[in-house]
């Protein structure tokens, strides 16, 4: 009988999915029309994007009694904020005030978004099939490709 690796395909993904922002947001702050302002804006992005993969795979497989309630009520108190930013941008009276306001809500939505995510792939670990989750790892595995071609474009500086 064959051990069960769903659990380990399930931090394989996580492994990549942060390996990807690593690469992609590397190879974004080198550029010289940088993302980020300062070192420590690519230190908080990347300490933002590990908890919002590791921290809900970690409760989904945790045997508290209240973990659904932990899972899925992190990404609603991640929306909670965008209701504000919603509001600012429709309230704000400046020519381009309310762009920051949308982008931020963007980004809340997307954090949630993730969240839930990884929560669901982590919760469902012995309910899915194998090649569901090598299907997911397949599909980071050509986000890691794209990202580290970025990353080696913007490092060496290639021109086509």
């Amino acid at each position: 009988m064959e051990t069960d690796k769903r659990t380990f395909y399930v931090w394989i993904i996580v492994l990549l999915a942060n390996v990807c922002v690593v690469f992609a947001s590397v190879g974004l702050f080198s550029s010289s029309g940088s993302l980020f302002e300062s070192e420590s804006d690519l230190v908080v992005l990347l300490v933002v994007f590990l908890s919002l993969s590791v921290v809900p795979v970690l409760i989904s497989q945790s045997n508290n009694k209240w973990k659904n309630r932990l899972g899925y009520g992190l990404p609603v108190l991640l929306l909670l904020p965008a209701i504000f930013f919603i509001w600012d941008a429709y309230t704000c009276t400046g020519k381009f005030c309310g762009i920051e306001s949308f982008f931020s809500f963007i980004l809340f939505g997307f954090s949630a978004i993730i969240s839930a995510f990884f929560y669901t792939i982590g919760n469902n670990t012995k309910r899915w099939r194998v090649g569901i989750y090598l299907f997911f790892i397949f599909i980071e595995l050509i986000l890691l490709m794209v990202s580290v071609g970025y990353f080696i474009k913007k490092f060496f500086d290639l021109k086509y």
